[in-house]
């Protein structure tokens, strides 16, 4: 079939996809949009390639928002003010925070190996595993939110969507108990348990800090 000049041009170009008919046929030019299509899945493979090359970073960018707005609100805090209760039958607003900072020690370095051995004793500052947990002033724990958020940047900066599936056994510190708990988990898992972790305590921690008049992530809840 002998296409038109006007129309041979077009589709040279690009496929109109128009209901186009040759001038001695009724044969829709919809056959011709076929090398065109291949070059859209081509495409589609080449972005879903490129996206799996990507950091994680690059998904996970709104993160480091947050640590800055834990930072800023942890920041001007007394003494006085982290040892105020964060409910009437919870932890204080310290120790609110060094639960956020503990978790982060908790899965990047004892379940993912991730970050320095000077982290380890951070692990420690979790209210939930000492009956008299350390009682820290807010530059100890800015220090804190800052060295952990390091950790976490630098692994999510090395780590592509390729790195998401790998399982971690539970780590030789946890009991055996514990390791039946817990099981294998995979790194996807585990970051996204951190960050709703943080959502989840952070949101605590601003309705703590409105309820006293204080600054919180939004400003006086």
């Amino acid at each position: 079939m002998t296409l038109p000049g006007c129309r041979r041009a077009r589709l040279e170009k690009f496929c109109a996809c128009a209901p186009c008919y040759n001038a001695q046929a009724t044969t829709h030019c919809g056959w011709l949009c076929l090398p065109n299509a291949g070059h859209s899945m081509r495409s589609k493979e080449q972005t879903d390639m490129t996206e799996q090359a990507l950091p994680l970073i690059t998904f996970y960018s709104g993160w480091g928002v947050y640590q800055q707005n834990l930072v800023e609100i942890i920041a001007p805090l007394s003494p006085e003010q982290l040892a105020l209760p964060a409910s009437s039958h919870h932890w204080s607003i310290g120790m609110v925070a060094q639960h956020i900072v503990a978790n982060r020690v908790w899965w990047f370095h004892g379940w993912m190996g991730e970050g320095s051995p000077d982290l380890a004793p951070i692990m420690h500052w979790d209210p939930g595993d000492n009956e008299a947990p350390p009682a820290l002033a807010s530059a100890e724990l800015v220090a804190g939110l800052e060295a952990t958020w390091h950790m976490i940047a630098e692994a999510l900066a090395r780590w592509t969507p390729a790195d998401l599936g790998h399982s971690f056994p539970p780590p030789a510190f946890l009991s055996e108990g514990e390791q039946r708990f817990f099981g294998e988990r995979t790194r996807q898992w585990m970051i996204w348990h951190v960050l709703e972790h943080e959502i989840h305590h952070g949101g605590e921690l601003s309705l703590a800090l409105g309820n006293y008049e204080l600054e919180g992530i939004y400003g006086k809840a």
